[in-house]
């Protein structure tokens, strides 16, 4: 995949899969399950589920930025500049 595809489909495969970083040890823990399925809204105020969606989120950018042709040439030009410091 290329272009805006490869950048939605690499999103959602990040936030799905903190999702199920949360998930999967809540269901095979002793909580609640009919809590946890009927009232999706409990789980948005837990701790771990907001901490795993943000640093997926921090990771996809970070990745994305990776990948950008003009950040790669900024870095590039970045490491040349702190190469030609060199004493």
């Amino acid at each position: 995949m290329t272009g805006k595809i490869r950048m939605v489909a690499a999103f959602f495969i990040h936030i799905f899969l903190a999702t199920l970083f949360v998930l999967i040890p809540l269901f095979f823990s002793g909580y609640e399950r009919e809590m946890w399925m009927s009232d999706l809204t409990v789980l948005l105020d837990v701790f771990f589920f907001i901490s795993a969606i943000l640093c997926a989120l921090i990771f996809w950018v970070t990745d994305e930025l990776i990948k950008n042709e003009t950040c790669k040439l900024k870095r590039r030009k970045f490491l040349n500049w702190i190469g030609d410091l060199k004493i």
